[in-house]
């Protein structure tokens, strides 16, 4: 992962590769293995952002069973709250840079604000900077829970800093202005 996301995220073929090996790991591992199965769903989520649309395609389904495999587990909220967050973050990258699937999308947002503060730093920041891109199913369908998320982001914040980057700070002021919250 550390190689694509740094080095080379030029060579499709392989991302892809290592996108449906990802999955494969996420259906083949069994709940209790949690560091396992949280870096596998983070690894589709990190992977699917330097595939286009197109050559995702054939991977959606199979990601997104994967994903809801983690998120209907029965530690789900409980003790693996770093894989399903993991996996929170993933559906939201596959939602919106790939499906533009509305109930993904909302099932993503109604997710936020994160706990932890690194998924928590990543997601945010993912929205904001989606938000700011103009991601038209952010503006659309999805516009009252993005509101509603953006509001819960800030509120969060305010009681806990580590929730948001530098950076995710800067941006999320941007959102605020922007939708006039």
């Amino acid at each position: 992962m550390e190689y694509v996301e740094h080095c080379n995220s030029t060579d499709a073929l392989m991302i892809y590769g290592l996108c449906a090996q990802f999955i494969e790991v996420v259906m083949w591992a069994k709940p209790e293995m949690t560091d396992v199965r949280q870096n596998a769903v983070y690894g589709i989520g990190a992977m699917c952002q330097h595939l286009t649309t197109a050559a995702f395609q054939s991977l959606v389904a199979t990601a997104v069973s994967a994903v809801e495999t983690v998120l209907s587990g029965p530690e789900a909220k409980g003790a693996q709250l770093l894989v399903t967050e993991n996996a929170l973050i993933t559906l939201g990258k596959v939602a919106l840079l790939h499906t533009q699937d509305a109930a993904q999308a909302d099932k993503f947002l109604g997710s936020l604000p994160l706990k932890n503060a690194e998924e928590a730093q990543e997601a945010h920041g993912f929205l904001f900077t989606q938000v700011l891109a103009g991601n038209s199913l952010l503006s659309g369908a999805c516009k009252p829970a993005v509101i509603k998320a953006v509001t819960e982001i800030r509120a969060a914040y305010s009681q806990n800093e580590e929730l948001l980057a530098e950076e995710g700070v800067e941006q999320m002021n941007q959102v605020v202005a922007g939708l006039g919250i």
